[in-house]
């Protein structure tokens, strides 16, 4: 580098020492220095990318994945895409972030992942009915998102049906055998079950019910 200072495999190689080493943030700048010199192939803009993900700069992750794609023509790369959504998603481009994710997880159904974030995305936009067939879906496979049975139960509580998306809960704890879901589900299952008393209650706790509700959370009651 020293005699040649735009030699960008040397800049991309010594970002990838730096990531062996954990040391991302230089690493982002060697793969930047990278691509501006004579490097700039497919593959350092994806990782390139990717470093930036890691680090928080999606802007400039989500420039360096689309450029990954600009110099891919007629080569399908999902994980790029679906990084590149990511990026999009991160920034608040929910439009084009959704549109990506539409496209790889009709492309790739196998991929839970995929189809997880278009959920996600969906969730974000507010058309819970639609994340909630995605969501509720999900829960079927054991590889997907622990996520997915607790933002089904939110789709349904956004969509104004406290008792529903409580008894969801209950049906999914009492059907799982992953402890990932059971922990997600059951501090999701004590707040809905608190929410729907208060709903048809119109607010109102006794001291019973407070030494109820905290009891379930392991926390001492009033006396």
């Amino acid at each position: 580098i020293l005699l040649r200072p735009y030699y960008g495999k040397a800049w991309f190689n010594l970002g990838r020492l730096y990531l062996e080493q954990k040391k991302n943030e230089e690493a982002w700048s060697s793969f930047v220095k990278a691509t501006q010199g004579d490097l700039d192939i497919p593959n350092a803009f994806d990782i390139l990318g990717q470093v930036g993900l890691q680090l928080g700069k999606y802007e400039q992750a989500a420039i360096a994945f689309e450029e990954t794609l600009r110099r891919s023509p007629g080569i399908d790369l999902p994980r790029t895409k679906f990084n590149l959504a990511n990026a999009y998603f991160l920034t608040q481009r929910l439009d084009e972030a959704r549109a990506i994710f539409k496209q790889i997880s009709d492309q790739y159904p196998q991929d839970n992942q995929f189809s997880y974030n278009l959920a996600e995305t969906m969730f974000m936009q507010g058309e819970y009915a639609s994340a909630y067939e995605i969501f509720n879906k999900l829960t079927a496979f054991p590889d997907a998102s622990p996520n997915a049975p607790m933002r089904a139960a939110q789709c349904i509580e956004r969509q104004g049906d406290v008792k529903s998306a409580f008894a969801y809960v209950t049906e999914k704890l009492a059907s799982t055998n992953s402890d990932k879901v059971i922990n997600i589900l059951r501090p999701e299952h004590s707040r809905l079950e608190l929410a729907a008393h208060l709903k048809d209650s119109g607010g109102v706790l006794s001291a019973e019910n407070v030494n109820y509700f905290l009891s379930k959370n392991g926390q001492d009651g009033v006396a």
